[in-house]
């Protein structure tokens, strides 16, 4: 219903980077772009998931591939890295809470 918070979004990579609900069926595109921005989700770690997991299923079922933003294939310890640089924002958040709260 397009209402609470933005968890990850998704671009096409024909520009305008838009989708038409309109023209679905015959819809076609070399790929996609998902990203996901910092601060945003209320989990960051779940929405990455959530982000992972739904580019694991368009590349299962389109026959595709996922690569990173250096056009490389991403491998488990990609995913990982990215996940680390997740827990790496949350710590700093939390350490920025936690000093404004004494």
């Amino acid at each position: 219903q397009g209402q609470g918070r933005v968890q990850f979004s998704v671009a096409n990579l024909v520009k305008p980077g838009t989708f038409d609900p309109e023209t679905m069926r015959e819809f076609y595109t070399p790929g996609v772009s998902m990203f996901l921005q910092l601060p945003g989700p209320d989990n960051p770690m779940v929405a990455f998931q959530c982000m992972a997991e739904t580019a694991s299923c368009l590349v299962k079922n389109l026959q595709g591939e996922m690569r990173d933003q250096d056009h490389s294939i991403v491998t488990p310890q990609t995913l990982e890295h990215y996940r680390e640089r997740v827990r790496n924002f949350e710590r700093r958040r939390l350490a920025r809470s936690a000093h404004r709260s004494a």
